[in-house]
């Protein structure tokens, strides 16, 4: 099973909520220069998941 479906499942289940879609992005990590050595580092790679909701649903993250 691809990963999206998963996630549209395990976002429905945690936030019961109605997923219409879910879009996964990889960006990769900046390369960053050391200050002290002329070497370079690296920066993380991240996965982010952008998730589009049914209409008139919310996701509230922080609630008083």
């Amino acid at each position: 099973m691809p990963a999206s479906p998963r996630s549209a499942a395990r976002y429905e289940t945690l936030f019961k909520v109605k997923v219409l879609s879910v879009n996964t992005l990889n960006k990769k990590g900046k390369r960053k220069r050391n200050r002290r050595s002329p070497t370079f580092g690296k920066r993380p790679d991240v996965k982010r998941a952008y998730v589009t909701l049914a209409p008139g649903e919310t996701i509230d993250m922080f609630e008083a």
